[in-house]
């Protein structure tokens, strides 16, 4: 992977790598059956893209069975500390995938909308769904669009106070 970002990169295609962790949360994985793929692996990737000096960037869900707002904030949290840009997308279930599947969406209690994203689960509401997507609005504007981007590194660097607390409670 890191060959091959190097040359797209050297070649002018490609702006950045791309990490699609997801969620870091263990109990996520492995209700998406993705807990073979260890985070540590996605860290080592992560280790050796900033050695060569190789910009990333990592995709995150919302809406995913198993998620919480907790565990959303913390994976959010993860990726501002590593300084890695990240997109986050609400989860929608696509065709034969496994979340198609009636017994799979009746075992983690899913409610899908007509258009297939994912509205609660076993593990959030709708409305905890609707807090979760607030904290990726305010996310993206006050880091991505850099609103805020300093203002989350001195809040957290000179007074401890996490930037998706911050983010939350805004």
């Amino acid at each position: 992977v890191v060959d091959i970002v190097r040359l797209f990169r050297d070649a002018g295609i490609c702006s950045e790598a791309l990490i699609s962790i997801q969620t870091t949360d263990a109990q996520t994985l492995a209700n998406l059956g993705r807990s073979n793929i260890k985070t540590q692996r996605y860290d080592e990737l992560l280790t050796r893209l900033r050695q060569e000096q190789l910009p990333v960037s990592t995709d995150l869900m919302v809406g995913l069975p198993g998620q919480t707002v907790a565990s959303f904030k913390k994976d959010l949290q993860v990726y501002f500390d590593k300084d890695v840009r990240v997109q986050i997308w609400p989860t929608l279930v696509l065709p034969n995938s496994a979340m198609a599947d009636r017994a799979y969406q009746d075992k983690f209690h899913m409610e899908v909308d007509e258009f297939g994203f994912v509205r609660s689960s076993i593990s959030f509401t709708s409305q905890e769904r609707l807090e979760m997507l607030g904290i990726r609005a305010f996310f993206l504007v006050a880091e991505n669009f850099g609103y805020l981007r300093y203002v989350l590194r001195y809040l957290q660097w000179d007074h401890g106070i996490p930037a998706t607390e911050f983010l939350h409670e805004l």
